[in-house]
């Protein structure tokens, strides 16, 4: 009988040896697994509210007026980056993904007055419609197919400037050049026709 009770201590032994280290397996997987999960959870709250917060404006209070150019032919990561740049937005990045998640498109080309107390619908609506908060200081139709001084004759009879001047602006190059830098879809569209 004494080897058997040998035999069940030693054996007890190793039961208890198990047991212990199977509630160390389990603390080490309920910590980790606590940890994870409070690292997921601290991820997507910080996430959520960033994102919240990027969805608000950038001064609500603000009546302060910023103009921003549009130009020609720009996606909606560029006008992305100028609003952001330009502190219309906080965010660029969430702008964008608004933006294709809402199914939006259509935007017009233009200078814009916006307000940082703007929100993105309205933001969307200005840059959509094409509607700028200032309105132009003169409006000017030339018909199609005149000359280049047929048409500086008929800004001239609607402006203060002489034919001369105006013909002197039209062909001077620094003038065309920086149009071509403010302008560079609109003139890369002109020079293929």
């Amino acid at each position: 009988m004494g080897k058997k009770s040998k035999w069940d201590e030693e054996r007890q032994r190793l039961l208890e040896q198990k047991y212990k280290e199977a509630v160390i397996i389990r603390r080490i997987v309920f910590v980790t697994a606590s940890v994870l999960f409070i690292l997921l959870a601290g991820i997507l709250t910080g996430g959520y509210l960033y994102v919240r917060n990027a969805l608000l404006p950038v001064d609500p209070d603000s009546k302060e007026t910023i103009e921003v150019e549009i130009p020609y032919g720009s996606n909606v990561s560029t006008i992305a980056t100028i609003l952001e740049k330009n502190r219309i937005i906080k965010d660029g990045t969430i702008f964008k993904y608004y933006v294709k998640l809402n199914n939006e498109s259509g935007f017009q080309a233009g200078t814009y007055d916006l307000i940082p107390s703007m929100t993105f619908k309205e933001i969307i609506a200005s840059l959509k419609t094409g509607r700028v908060y200032q309105e132009p200081k003169l409006k000017i139709t030339i018909r199609e197919g005149l000359k280049l001084e047929e048409i500086a004759k008929e800004i001239a009879e609607q402006t203060t400037y002489s034919y001369e001047e105006v013909l002197a602006k039209l062909e001077d190059p620094n003038y065309i050049e920086k149009l071509i830098e403010r302008f560079p879809q609109l003139f890369n569209i002109i020079r293929v026709f």
